[in-house]
Parts: C-alpha cells; sequence; structure tokens
C-alpha cells in the first residue's frame, strides 16, 4: 500500500507540474520469493506485471539473474561479428582488432569474462554460471 500511495503521490506531482508519465510503457517487476504481487496502478490504469525490464541497456529480470543479460550481450555482439565479416574483406589483422574492439567489444561490457579489470561494470554483471561463460567466450 505504501508503493501505492508514492505511486499516487509522484501522478499528483508530475500533473501539477503539467507533465505526464507514459503509462503504456510503465511496468512493474517483483523482485524476491516472498513478493506478494501486488498490483499496482496508475492514474486509473492498472500496471503491466513483468518478469524482466531493460533499462539503460540494462536487463533486470526478477530472480536477479545474469543470463538473459549474457544472451542479449552475446546476440549483439555476435551481430557486430557477422556484419564485420560480410562487410569487410581486408585481411589486415590491426584493422580487424580494431574494428573488434570498436563494434563488438563494447556489447560484452556489461558480461565480461575475459580481464574483468578492463570492462566497465563487470564486478556487477559478471556471469557466475558455467553456461553464461561459455556463451560469451565463443565470442572472444
Amino acid at each position: 500500500m505504501s508503493l501505492q500511495k508514492d505511486l499516487d503521490t509522484a501522478t499528483e506531482w508530475a500533473s501539477r507540474w503539467q507533465m505526464q508519465f507514459n503509462v503504456k510503457k510503465c511496468k512493474v517487476v517483483h523482485f524476491g520469493k516472498g513478493n506478494l504481487d501486488f498490483s499496482y496502478s496508475m492514474e486509473g490504469h492498472c500496471l503491466e506485471n513483468v518478469d524482466y525490464e531493460k533499462d539503460l541497456g540494462v536487463v533486470m529480470s526478477k530472480d536477479l539473474e545474469v543470463a538473459r543479460q549474457c544472451q542479449e550481450s552475446y546476440s549483439k555482439a555476435n551481430r557486430m561479428l557477422g556484419l564485420i565479416s560480410r562487410t569487410i574483406k581486408c585481411n589486415n589483422q590491426k584493422v580487424l582488432l580494431n574494428l573488434y574492439k570498436s563494434m563488438v567489444r563494447p556489447h560484452l561490457e556489461y558480461c565480461c569474462t575475459v580481464r574483468p579489470h578492463l570492462e566497465y561494470c563487470c564486478t556487477v554483471w559478471s556471469p557466475h554460471y558455467m553456461k553464461d561463460k561459455q556463451m560469451l567466450e565463443k565470442v572472444q
């Protein structure tokens, strides 16, 4: 009830300052095993309950596991590798290394397994399951 009251307060504040929440984009992720899955509403509309949500490139799931984040990072990095192999016909190692560092590696930054001290945010998003590590190693 406290969270619903906070949502109502935020909605009233936004209305007073002539701002609008896009209620269709607002979603609820229930964290924790003992969560009661309460339904929340804004502006009279019930908010959608989801198992995960992506915000600023980071996927947060209700079980707080990084498997979905790793899968998305792997997919994006693999697509970039495919783009490079289809479009670049140069076999110069320096050129290919620069392309890899600038186009592929940034997609692996959230879920790095190799040289974690060089990557951004690795202590938070480093995968701990072997299946996730092996999937990311395929791109490396």
